[in-house]
């Protein structure tokens, strides 16, 4: 059986991948997109803190939104919280910039964030899916 998940839930997705962009967009112009903070000052507001908030905002969306099937709903959530980020900052960094598509290795904190909700949300998924399994087997 086919797994597919709802439009809803992928607008859903889709809509807070945008929102979130958006706003890392309106507060970044004063620092040409996070180039002239220091790298670790990058690395923290760019990846690290977004990664810690994806930890609780995975473990809803798997649990109360999206629902069963965790490991394939996990892989929907992480292409919509990386790719539409890839595809808006080739627009905006590669062609509205002008930094064509190096832009990967100049703006290495966004190239980073690209994989990590690949990484943490599957892993999400995979422990709510080892909590379920052991409460039925509790039972």
């Amino acid at each position: 059986m086919m797994f597919k998940i709802e439009i809803k839930y992928q607008i859903l997705l889709f809509s807070l991948s945008t929102t979130l962009w958006i706003f890392f967009l309106l507060g970044s112009l004063s620092t040409e997109y996070f180039q002239t903070w220091p790298a670790l000052q990058t690395l923290i507001i760019v990846d690290i803190i977004p990664a810690i908030l994806l930890i609780p905002l995975s473990y809803y969306l798997l649990q109360s939104v999206i629902g069963h099937h965790y490991i394939r709903a996990s892989l929907f959530a992480a292409f919509y919280a990386s790719i539409p980020l890839v595809i808006y900052d080739v627009i905006y960094i590669a062609f509205h910039l002008k930094k064509g598509l190096f832009f990967f290795f100049d703006y290495w904190y966004l190239t980073i964030f690209y994989f990590i909700p690949w990484i943490i949300i599957p892993i999400i998924a995979y422990k709510i899916k080892r909590k379920k399994i052991n409460a039925l087997e509790l039972n």
